[in-house]
């Protein structure tokens, strides 16, 4: 599973004192963050490069989001931040091809006339479940071990504590599972 960002173009990039911003823009997701080639003097920079996420096996979560920074290159001390916005990855989720043109908020969360368009793209998980986070109903199906949940644990404990002693995915998904069951079975009677 993947999904990939192409950072096509910026408009309206806020000016410096002594002339235009040498914009790029980064995408940040779970810390991983992937940046396009500055562009010098320019308060309209084209990009139109692709960014790829490997997401390791997982799929996205609905309670997940993907931020986009502009930034202005600078040759000495921190890059400033010129805006930034956050995409709901539900919305990435939902249509699996997302094109947009977003809006931009300063740093204080003060909205710009800034804009970034973008076009995104996600490789969900082969089983169809489009994402976790509850917005795929029965999208997680107890671990993918090929083991089913115990009849006989009327109490739909979690089993398997993982070496930190916390539950594994595996047997968080199978109580999910257990749960769901005993709701369905609840709202039949």
């Amino acid at each position: 599973m993947s999904f990939t960002v192409l950072a096509k173009k910026a408009s309206n990039v806020p000016k410096e004192k002594f002339g235009k911003s040498d914009p790029y823009c980064q995408i940040v997701y779970q810390g991983q963050k992937q940046k396009t080639k500055v562009v010098k003097d320019s308060d309209a920079p084209e990009w139109n490069e692709t960014l790829g996420f490997d997401l390791a096996g997982k799929a996205l979560e609905s309670t997940e989001s993907i931020t986009v920074e502009l930034k202005d290159w600078e040759r000495i001390g921190s890059d400033k931040l010129l805006g930034q916005a956050v995409v709901p990855a539900r919305d990435l989720i939902n249509s699996k091809d997302l094109e947009l043109s977003v809006k931009l908020s300063d740093k204080n969360g003060r909205p710009t006339e800034t804009t970034v368009d973008l076009q995104l793209k996600y490789v969900a998980p082969a089983s169809g479940g489009g994402g976790g986070g509850g917005s795929g109903g029965d999208a997680v199906d107890g671990g993918g071990d090929g083991e089913d949940f115990d009849e006989d644990d009327p109490e739909g404990e979690i089993d398997e504590p993982g070496p930190d002693g916390k539950p594994t995915a595996a047997s968080a998904a199978r109580k999910r599972k257990r749960d769901r069951q005993k709701m369905k079975a609840k709202l039949s009677n």
